[in-house]
């Protein structure tokens, strides 16, 4: 207290001007090395035509694994479809899956057709879910998910063309 008292005085002995304003220093445009922010982790999906017939991936790092689907929209009537995720081996591992037709290193086919013509065809116009898996990571990297191939057919036979995107997945161990 006696401390304050002293600087007090001594600030009013100088003088009722006020003291010049210290302005800091503007921060660099580029930071230093040592201020390198922590890696988040995440699933940056790649961009889609809105409104044409499209296959994409969304993901989400929950409790350390990636939780994916495959989802499709704007196909109209589908009679049968087969999908394969690409994706790193090196980094990431099947963990679970649904509609599973094979499983290879860094590859995944997603299958599957309605039980004969009579069945019809399931129309697919709005987004819809066609497939659910979960990767788990083995290291922390910078990855992609991608769908590297997709056929459709229509109950006619005929096939239907899609756009597809996968997307950029970093995680975090």
């Amino acid at each position: 207290m006696r401390r304050l008292t002293c600087l007090i005085a001594i600030a009013t002995a100088c003088g009722t001007e006020a003291p010049p304003m210290i302005t800091p220093p503007m921060p660099s445009a580029t930071p230093s090395p040592s201020a390198t922010p922590m890696p988040m982790a995440g699933f940056t999906p790649d961009a889609h035509a809105d409104g044409m017939p499209a296959i994409w991936i969304e993901a989400a790092i929950i409790d350390g694994r990636v939780h994916a689907e495959l989802r499709g929209a704007h196909l109209g009537p589908v009679f049968g479809l087969a999908i394969d995720l690409a994706f790193d081996p090196t980094h990431l591992a099947l963990a679970e899956a649904a509609y599973v037709e094979t499983r290879v290193d860094g590859r995944v086919r997603f299958g599957g057709a309605r039980r004969g013509p009579a069945a019809g065809a399931l129309i697919i116009d709005e987004p819809t879910t066609l497939a659910r898996y979960a990767l788990t990571a083995s290291r922390d990297a910078e990855t992609r998910l991608e769908v590297s191939q997709v056929v459709l057919r229509r109950p006619d036979g005929s096939f239907v063309t899609a756009t597809r995107a996968g997307g950029a997945l970093r995680s975090v161990q």
